[in-house]
Order: structure tokens, then sequence, then C-alpha cells
């Protein structure tokens, strides 16, 4: 589960992260764009697309099963993330010193959506509902997804997620 949602701040409240969000979702949506004008795409095989979210689903089961190691081998060493309630982005170190602050006693993930924009990047987007506890508080939100996801060589890392509550 990259990025978390536990604050009672919504987005809309910071007003100037409310524009950093818009802003961001904007260069990554112009990026995906970029890159699809210039390079053909060949349509990935389901195979790609179940292994990815194969991935997604093995990062939210280090989070459940509190493995670090299993998390941290998920991320691209670049990792970045930014969720509802932050104030700035998130780093690889940061989500998986995470790991100790969640206690995910259920989740369900669902509307997984995969788009390759390249032989080697993917974008992943899909609704989470779980419930448990951050940093001994209960919790259960249901937010949204969007993950790019690149392949080094054979194997696929999450290098960037943004989640947004669903209200």
């Amino acid at each position: 589960m990259t990025g978390h949602i536990v604050s009672g701040t919504l987005l809309g409240n910071e007003g100037g992260l409310m524009k950093v969000t818009v802003a961001v979702g904007v260069l990554l949506l112009a990026s995906v764009a970029a890159v699809q004008a210039q390079q053909p795409v060949s349509k990935p095989g389901a195979k790609s697309t179940s292994a990815l979210e194969s991935k997604v689903r093995a990062v939210w089961e280090g989070f459940q099963k509190k493995d670090k190691a299993a998390v941290a081998a998920l991320l691209d060493d670049k990792f970045r993330t930014l969720s509802d309630g932050d104030s700035k982005f998130g780093d690889k170190k940061a989500e998986v010193a995470e790991v100790d602050e969640y206690t995910i006693d259920k989740y369900e993930l669902t509307d997984f959506h995969t788009e390759h924009v390249s032989p080697h990047t993917a974008i992943v987007t899909y609704t989470a509902d779980f419930s448990g506890k951050y940093s001994g508080q209960p919790v259960h939100t249901r937010g949204i997804f969007g993950e790019v996801w690149v392949k080094n060589g054979t194997e696929w890392k999450c290098a960037y997620s943004q989640e947004t509550a669903l209200h």
C-alpha cells in the first residue's frame, strides 16, 4: 500500500496542496500523452497485466504482514508518493518505514486497470478499502490509487504512487 490516508484534513482544505496535487496529476497525464505520441505501444498480454496486479497485491500483503523487505523489494529506488493529508512527497525510505505504523486487519483491492505506455512503463489504477490501525488509531478508508510501474531488466517496480480518499 503505497501512501496513507489517515489525516482528517481534506486535500481541498489545504489550498496550496490541492494545487500541487492537481499540478502533479496534470504533469503525469501530459507525460503519458507525450510518451504515447512518441512511441508505438505494443498491446501487452493478459500475463503482463495480471503480473502487475500481483505486484500491487504483494505490496499490500507486505504491509499487512509487516514485511519491510518485501515492500522495499517492490519499490523502485527513486520511488515517490503523495497521499491525502501529506504536505510533501515521500520516498522509498519513508514508505518502508510506514510498514511499522500500520496494522491492517483487512483490505480489498478492486477495479484494477493497467495501461502500458511503453514496454517498460505502466500506469496501474485501482480502488482499495482497508481497515485497521495507523499509529495505534483506528482507521477505515476507501481510496483510489494511481501508480506508475517501471520495468528494470525483468523486474517491475513501483516508481510513483498517489492515493486519493473517496468521500
